[in-house]
């Protein structure tokens, strides 16, 4: 019943988005906790390196396992008819369908009460430059060749003449 919705599907906000992912396979991952945000199209990589299974060049997620800390990169969020969110490090962007866009900072506003949309412009422009980044490319992304947003490899600047 957060913010008077009931269940998921209604909202952006992190108690409706942050859901946990559990992984047991005590013969290839330790017991530890990593408290970041992950991509779900990520979990189908994960599961194939589990068995022992490479993915396919067409997968578009990458396997976890390599995650010791932190990931590198945004975790992005869609409600199609509702808008996104794209969360990095301690900040989180949201862009509704419709309404003013709005920027909170996890750490030190954990329920997202306080929109920061407007006080910090630096941030405001990054965030939206690798949002617009990957909605522009967001059809064709060729995740496993081209990286993320914000982690580009070398072969996103060959591809594109760059």
């Amino acid at each position: 019943f957060e913010r008077g919705n009931i269940g998921h599907g209604e909202t952006l906000f992190q108690e409706a988005l942050a859901t946990p992912l559990v992984v047991w396979f005590p013969a290839a991952v330790d017991a530890r906790t990593v408290d970041a945000p992950v991509d779900a199209v990520d979990v189908y990589s994960t599961v194939l390196a589990l068995a022992g299974i490479g993915a396919s060049s067409e997968a578009q997620g990458t396997s976890l396992l390599p995650v010791a800390g932190a990931p590198g990169g945004p975790a992005f969020s869609r409600l199609p008819g509702r808008g996104r969110a794209m969360v990095v490090g301690r900040y989180k962007l949201v862009v509704p369908r419709v309404g003013p866009h709005q920027l909170y900072n996890l750490v030190d506003d954990p329920r997202e009460r306080t929109n920061l949309m407007g006080s910090l412009p630096k941030v405001e422009r990054y965030l939206r430059n690798l949002f617009g980044l990957r909605v522009g490319y967001e059809a064709a992304w060729q995740r496993r060749r081209w990286g993320s947003a914000a982690n580009l490899t070398a072969a996103f600047a060959a591809d594109h003449g760059i």
